[in-house]
């Protein structure tokens, strides 16, 4: 595989994390608006960088989310339009603010 070569050298520490696509899905509680943004790792998986809210971005159009989570709130999967993905870096609800 060839990294881009950001640095102008042929021997680039670009990590291959940093290419992938960032992607955004949102939830309408009431009047608020959350947006998970997370990478899609492939077909089954995915993982979840971050959960907050975002009322600004109610109207944009963005595909809706459900979060499956355990008794003690971890987030098991995430169901994203129709498909439901596990969620590789498993954590409880509120971790992914930080």
């Amino acid at each position: 595989m060839v990294y881009p070569d950001i640095w102008g050298s042929d021997k680039s520490s670009f990590l291959m994390d940093d290419l992938k696509e960032k992607k955004y899905a949102k939830k309408q509680i009431i009047n608020a608006t959350w947006v998970m943004e997370y990478e899609q790792l492939n077909q089954d998986n995915i993982k979840i960088n971050r959960i907050y809210r975002d009322d600004m971005l109610c109207y944009k159009p963005m595909p809706k989310y459900e979060l499956i989570e355990t008794p003690d709130r971890t987030v098991t999967h995430a169901r994203i339009n129709d498909y439901t993905y596990n969620v590789k870096n498993r954590k409880h609800i509120f971790d992914y603010n930080k």
